[in-house]
């Protein structure tokens, strides 16, 4: 079999793509693709008191929690890749695309700061959700151009509920028996062992 030219270029051009895009090693969040959603629930008495005023109230707690990392964890490889940035991208079972480009820490291998898997706001939209979510990341590393390029699965499983025993806080802010307080729930949880 003849090669002539063109088959030749076409091959150096596949052989250079090749060597310089690479896949990562165990990709994962916090050394976790697989994660349980908890909804957590329980009752609150808030007494409040500030320069002579008291109130108080029941307050109903609401909350979920992401096991095992929690709702934010740090994105990290097994690699060692000289770079400041990491694009994520993230498509749920639905189609829905959710992306993140974190600042990348070179020296552990993992995102900078945690990446917010869970928490849903007006201004949050989580990376995860329930089921199967495809991520997919990138790297660049700074001195080489080299890119490395992978996609692993994640999935989000739906837990038993847990329910709290009630319990009683004391706040010198009257506006959390006045209007509730998210903090305060937060709170509960975590001094509940999140209703374990």
């Amino acid at each position: 079999m003849e090669f002539n030219g063109r088959v030749l270029a076409r091959l150096g051009v596949l052989i250079v793509s090749f060597f310089s895009v690479a896949a990562i090693a165990s990709p994962s969040f916090e050394g976790n693709t697989d994660f349980v959603s908890v909804q957590l629930d329980g009752q609150l008495f808030v007494r409040c008191s500030d320069r002579g005023q008291v109130d108080s109230r029941w307050q109903r707690c609401r909350g979920n929690l992401l096991n095992p990392t929690g709702a934010f964890a740090r994105f990290q490889v097994d690699s060692d890749i000289r770079t400041n940035r990491v694009e994520l991208k993230s498509t749920w079972e639905n189609g829905k695309q959710v992306s993140r480009r974190p600042r990348w820490d070179s020296e552990n291998s993992q995102t900078k700061r945690t990446v917010n898997l869970w928490v849903e706001t007006v201004f949050q939209t989580p990376l995860l959700d329930y089921g199967k979510n495809w991520v997919e990341y990138r790297l660049v590393e700074d001195r080489t151009g080299r890119t490395h390029v992978g996609a692993f699965a994640v999935n989000v499983d739906v837990g038993e509920p847990r329910t709290c025993p009630d319990d009683s806080v004391f706040s010198s802010n009257m506006d959390d028996c006045r209007f509730g307080s998210t903090s305060l729930c937060s709170r509960y949880f975590q001094q509940n062992n999140y209703c374990r």
